[in-house]
């Protein structure tokens, strides 16, 4: 097998995604000079590096703990990235957007789409048909999520857009782009008296606006169920 990254200590949470060229981006969180910072790497069709060995890094962390991120590709072939980052004062979510040949479109280590002190975690991104880009996160005690245009603006009110606000922990699951400008986002409900955790699921359009209802589709909601 190809070895992409084989530095000190550990490499985890691997993730790939193809490129139209038949390419593909492959994202890790690499803890060889501790923190688990966040690396990428680009391969040809035929597995060739076409970045240096071991990546290049996209984040430098000081975490000693990992959640859950994103990878995804724009239309332009870009490689999306959204993490945790805590080389603030504050946590932050960040996404991060990096050019065919490494270039970071949008600063280091990105840009930052919360605005809370609450807890956060596994960040999810996607590239949408119009050229946008969404974020959606988990930022204690609902899913949130922010819409970027193609320079990083935001368009959805700062600080994002929550889902559900019920007195319920709505628990990010996936993210992914839908037909034209929208995206379908899912989550795991903790039913806060009950115990019992159902997934649920949405889609919203370019404006935010729930095009499935304002109850979201609940997809399973036996009792006890996870």
């Amino acid at each position: 097998n190809l070895v992409i990254a084989d530095g000190a200590s550990e490499q985890v949470q691997a993730k790939v995604v193809a490129r139209a060229d038949g390419g593909c981006y492959v994202s890790w969180f690499d803890n060889a000079n501790g923190g688990y910072d966040v690396r990428l790497q680009r391969l040809s069709a035929t597995g060739e590096e076409l970045w240096p060995h071991n990546g290049i890094l996209v984040a430098d962390r000081g975490y000693s703990s990992t959640v859950d991120y994103g990878l995804a590709v724009d239309g332009d072939g870009n490689a999306l990235v959204a993490f945790n980052d805590d080389s603030q004062p504050t946590e932050r979510i960040v996404v991060a957007k990096l050019a065919p040949d490494g270039t970071p479109l949008w600063g280091t280590p990105g840009l930052a789409v919360s605005d809370s002190s609450a807890f956060l975690a596994s960040p999810k991104v996607a590239a949408t048909g119009d050229g946008d880009v969404v974020v959606a996160w988990f930022q204690d005690p609902d899913t949130v999520l922010q819409r970027l245009d193609a320079n990083g603006a935001e368009r959805w009110a700062h600080g994002g857009v929550a889902l559900a606000h019920s007195g319920d922990t709505f628990v990010i699951a996936d993210l992914h782009a839908a037909d034209t400008a929208n995206v379908i986002v899912s989550w795991v409900r903790y039913v806060t008296f009950l115990g019992d955790k159902h997934i649920w699921a949405q889609k919203l359009d370019a404006d935010a606006i729930p095009l499935w209802g304002a109850g979201h589709v609940q997809v399973f909601d036996l009792a006890g169920g996870s």
